[in-house]
């Protein structure tokens, strides 16, 4: 559901591609105990400093990335 599509098309053509993606479900994770929103987000938040900080790297490196 995420890239899945665009990856296969590029894929097709011989163009070189990846994906970097986040995905924060509100439902991932059930257990015992119900996650609040204000986690969800706290969650969320995380995965996007993360996120970031690989995008960060991949666009610093982005010339020997695409040799």
């Amino acid at each position: 559901m995420t890239g899945a599509h665009e990856i296969t098309l590029l894929s097709e053509s011989n163009i070189k591609c990846a994906v970097v993606c986040m995905i924060d479900n509100f439902a991932n994770g059930l257990g015992p105990k119900e996650m609040s929103f204000h986690e969800y987000e706290a969650g969320s938040a995380k995965n996007r400093v993360v996120v970031e900080a690989i995008l960060g790297e991949l666009l610093k490196n982005r010339e020997t990335l695409i040799a």
